[in-house]
């Protein structure tokens, strides 16, 4: 079993899911990467080395690390999938976390 820490930046995108039931649904995923999240898809070039995980009837990605040694699932980001758009999961983290870590180096 892993345990969940989430990002405070994952915390504030959870709380601004408007629908309670998506918002539902996505904290239910979460709480089933506890078990197993290395069924979730690894993601490629800039997003290595985060995993995604659908919910809510794939309107919702979960982006995530693990970190093995700790038995630790961390919750980065969460967001709607809206492909060929800024406000895209992806997109948003691309912008608001990778290139922040970028900057930090």
């Amino acid at each position: 079993m892993y345990r969940i820490e989430y990002s405070k930046l994952a915390i504030e995108r959870l709380e601004m899911i408007p629908v309670a039931r998506d918002a539902n649904a996505v904290t239910r995923r979460i709480g089933e990467l506890s078990e197993r999240p290395d069924h979730a898809r690894k993601l490629k070039g800039n997003f290595i080395p985060y995993r995604s995980a659908h919910a809510a009837h794939d309107r919702y990605r979960i982006i995530f690390a693990i970190e093995e040694s700790t038995a630790t699932v961390r919750i980065e980001f969460v967001g709607r999938r809206l492909p060929d758009s800024v406000l895209d999961v992806y997109a948003e983290f691309e912008r608001l976390v990778l290139q922040s870590h970028h900057r930090r180096i």
